[in-house]
């Protein structure tokens, strides 16, 4: 997979799988970067005929990769959520303290919502939102996603406690739950009001959280 930008957008997407002349890309791979792109611009309402002639492929070549569009959802989902997790991890393990994390993730955040029309929010919020029932068990990959960002901090906060950075007695899953909760309301207030100072607001915000937890 090629490098991807911090930014939510998604320029390019690289699968493993058979090769085919369109721009080196498989199918299948055309078919994922193309939902990629839609359901995150236009919604999960997207139609699948539009993902098939914006893809190039035919018809049969979609329904091989992906029998329903649940299928395709799937595919969507996990591609975010490998991205999104692996760029948590890494700016947890790049940052020197939770003050460091702090003020790098709302940097990173700030640089997204200035994306020019871009950047339209947290994928998985975006989702969890435009789906009814009976999508098997679909409801569940975001949850599953954001558990697993709070596992994230979690075990940053752990270390930190490790390190004599926060008071040994700090219940580390609450304060990790309640960092996770506090950007997901502002991705939904920002998605809801497209105001910057949603965003801007997590820098004080954030250090009020964890105060009391600090040595």
């Amino acid at each position: 997979m090629k490098r991807v930008k911090k930014s939510a957008v998604v320029e390019n997407i690289r699968l493993k799988g058979p090769k085919a002349s369109h721009g080196g890309l498989s199918s299948r791979e055309r078919i994922l970067r193309t939902a990629v792109k839609l359901f995150y611009r236009q919604g999960y309402n997207t139609g699948i005929n539009q993902i098939i002639e914006e893809s190039g492929v035919a018809k049969a070549s979609f329904y091989q990769w992906y029998p329903s569009k649940d299928d395709l959802a799937r595919a969507y989902l996990d591609f975010y959520g490998e991205l999104l997790t692996t760029r948590l991890s890494r700016l947890l393990d790049r940052s020197a303290d939770m003050h460091e994390f702090f003020e790098r993730w709302v940097a990173i955040l700030k640089r997204d919502v200035r994306g020019q029309g871009r950047y339209h929010g947290c994928p998985f919020l975006n989702f969890a939102t435009q789906i009814g029932s009976g999508h098997q068990g679909l409801d569940q990959i975001p949850v599953q996603t954001v558990n697993g960002w709070i596992s994230l901090v979690e075990r940053r906060l752990m270390r930190a406690i490790d390190d004599g950075q926060i008071k040994r007695k700090t219940n580390s899953h609450d304060l990790a739950r309640r960092i996770i909760h506090v950007f997901s309301g502002a991705h939904a207030m920002w998605r809801l009001t497209h105001d910057p100072a949603c965003i801007n607001d997590l820098a004080n915000v954030f250090p009020v959280i964890i105060q009391d937890s600090l040595v």
